[in-house]
């Protein structure tokens, strides 16, 4: 049976000195320690949508299609995607009644 709080060697993060890593070799901490490694960068995928939204959100109310061609853009890779959509088919809508109840009611 194995020990449940047994911890595999490796490096971790060393409380003692920030942004350093040390080396657990699974019964001792030994002397050598390292920087800690970059963490990941966001991928280009990411960045893109996070831009998007705000800009998505905007379009949707000036430019309703080009909103919602964009909230169709961040499907999978924004949250925000149903509500730049949903903003842009309303503003739609709002901006035919604004223009229809101009030119219908002109005399």
């Amino acid at each position: 049976m194995s020990n449940p709080t047994h911890i595999p060697a490796g490096w971790y993060p060393d409380p003692s000195r920030p942004m350093t890593q040390r080396y657990w070799d699974g019964a001792a901490w030994s002397d050598h320690i390292a920087p800690m490694p970059v963490g990941p960068s966001r991928d280009a995928a990411q960045d893109s949508s996070a831009a998007a939204v705000p800009i998505g959100y905007l379009l949707a109310i000036l430019i309703p299609l080009a909103g919602f061609i964009l909230g169709l853009f961040l499907l999978g890779k924004s949250g925000h995607a149903a509500g730049v959509i949903g903003l842009s088919v309303f503003a739609g809508f709002m901006w035919f009644i604004v223009i229809y109840s101009q030119t219908a009611f002109e005399y």
